[in-house]
């Protein structure tokens, strides 16, 4: 019966071979028959990536088809493969069509090192226009060197020669650098602000400087303060910051509170868990929570981490009553689809004002997913890249939306985070006079004297300690 059992088996294609006979049945349609091939990145990557330990002739063939036949490439979220050293893009560069669509709304990312990256990608002979404007002298020597060099030359070149004067703090230099770029890319961008046309009730979106708490500066400061004898961790610092400006007692949750706190000092944020009003983001969130849900308006809260996510849902609880499931809703990357698709569903689709919240994970809300059940929209991180709050922004503000959304960005003042939001503002700015193709001031600066948020309004006028140390308003 064993041997039954082998010689049944035998012949049973694999999983992964029926996969691979799938794939070598589409590409061939495809190929025979001029259409249209929709694939996802991870798909092409995994489809035309040279592993030397394993050989395969299908997948070669896969391969040379992939490489060597499109007639037209269309790149949907066309940045997202912009460092010089992804395998996607690299492998895209190889592509062997001029003709191509790259689709992004945020082309601008980091820098302009990551923005020539995503020209190339989209125009591969960007490259020898770059070194015909820019290094004419070089285009010569660099004649019949690799590929990668010429690419490194026009990189270097673009980055000094357009990108630095951009960055410039002289204006008549940025001006010249922004006429430079656009010299350059005349005749293969095309930009389309579809925000103004969807004729949306409005939006505003204000920065709130929030002074920490004396317990937070207490052990903020324990942070940031250095140590002898001992190497510090970027990312476990950052954490602590993030998790500690939203309220003191989640730095208990990380793995680094023992390297900078002693057994006496995490004991005693113990007592201030249960005490709102001891984290300036968190008692901001009960406020906001409290008067728009007496406005019969819905919140939306997004945040990085997990921790604080799981400890504002039994702060809410604790304060409101309001039960996770019903009132409080949770959005996280570790659900199903199926279950994200019915929190959504439930929080959008609320019509008898039953649901007040829905906290969120940043990275599970990508680009797609519609939140317009909530006006209200509190961002509790600090980010390093404002496309990912433009993203945030956009699961609210966007089609479907029948109110005005009001987002509010929490920074901790005198903190690390201050700093994330100057490069984010900073990089946001960049973004925008690439986009429109000339010089614009930093609207994003503008202090405000007048609130016109009602909410946000009345929340300043109570605040008599001196919590909200600076608004800004950004246009």
């Amino acid at each position: 019966s064993k041997l039954r059992s082998l010689l049944n088996n035998f012949h049973r294609p694999t999983w992964t071979n029926m996969r691979l006979m799938d794939s070598l049945d589409k590409l061939f349609k495809w190929h025979a028959h001029p259409s249209v091939l929709l694939m996802t990145y991870s798909s092409f990557l995994g489809m035309t990536k040279q592993d030397s330990k394993v050989r395969n002739r299908y997948r070669e063939f896969i391969a040379e088809v992939l490489m060597n036949n499109p007639g037209l490439l269309i790149l949907d979220e066309g940045h997202n493969p912009r460092s010089n050293k992804s395998k996607l893009r690299k492998l895209l560069m190889k592509v062997k069509t001029e003709f191509r669509i790259l689709l992004s709304g945020t082309a601008f990312q980091n820098n302009f090192e990551e923005y020539f990256n995503t020209l190339c990608l989209a125009r591969p002979r960007f490259i020898g226009d770059i070194m015909s404007e820019l290094v004419p002298e070089r285009k010569r020597e660099t004649v019949g060197r690799r590929a990668k060099h010429q690419e490194a030359v026009a990189r270097r070149a673009f980055v000094e020669k357009v990108g630095q004067k951009i960055e410039s703090d002289n204006k008549h230099i940025r001006s010249d650098g922004i006429s430079l770029l656009n010299k350059l890319t005349r005749g293969f961008i095309d930009s389309f602000e579809g925000a103004k046309l969807i004729n949306l009730p409005g939006i505003h979106v204000y920065t709130v400087f929030m002074k920490p708490t004396d317990i937070q500066e207490e052990m903020l400061a324990k942070v940031t303060m250095p140590k002898l004898g001992s190497s510090r961790f970027p990312l476990e610092v950052e954490l602590l910051i993030t998790i500690g400006s939203i309220h003191p007692w989640l730095i208990k949750t990380t793995k680094a509170v023992s390297t900078f706190f002693s057994p006496a000092e995490v004991k005693k944020v113990e007592r201030y868990k249960r005490d709102f009003a001891a984290g300036c983001k968190a008692k901001f969130v009960i406020d906001l929570l409290h008067k728009s849900s007496f406005r019969g308006e819905r919140v939306l809260i997004f945040c990085h981490n997990v921790s604080p996510i799981t400890f504002l849902v039994k702060l809410i609880e604790m304060v409101f009553g309001w039960r996770l499931g019903e009132e409080v809703l949770v959005l996280q990357g570790d659900q199903e689809l199926p279950v994200r698709s019915d929190v959504m569903d439930k929080f959008n689709g609320d019509s008898a004002g039953k649901r007040k919240v829905l906290i969120a994970s940043t990275t599970a809300c990508a680009e797609g997913i519609s939140l317009t059940g909530a006006s209200r929209l509190v961002m509790l991180d600090s980010e390093w890249n404002h496309s990912k709050t433009r993203q945030a922004i956009a699961r609210a503000f966007r089609r479907g939306q029948e109110r005005t959304v009001y987002v509010y960005l929490l920074v901790a003042s005198g903190t690390w985070e201050e700093e994330k939001y100057n490069s984010n503002r900073r990089k946001a700015w960049m973004s925008k006079m690439v986009f429109l193709g000339r010089y614009v001031d930093d609207s994003s600066q503008n202090r405000v004297t007048d609130i016109d948020d009602e909410v946000l309004k009345e929340l300043a006028d109570e605040d008599h300690t001196g919590t909200f140390h600076m608004i800004v308003k950004q246009d």
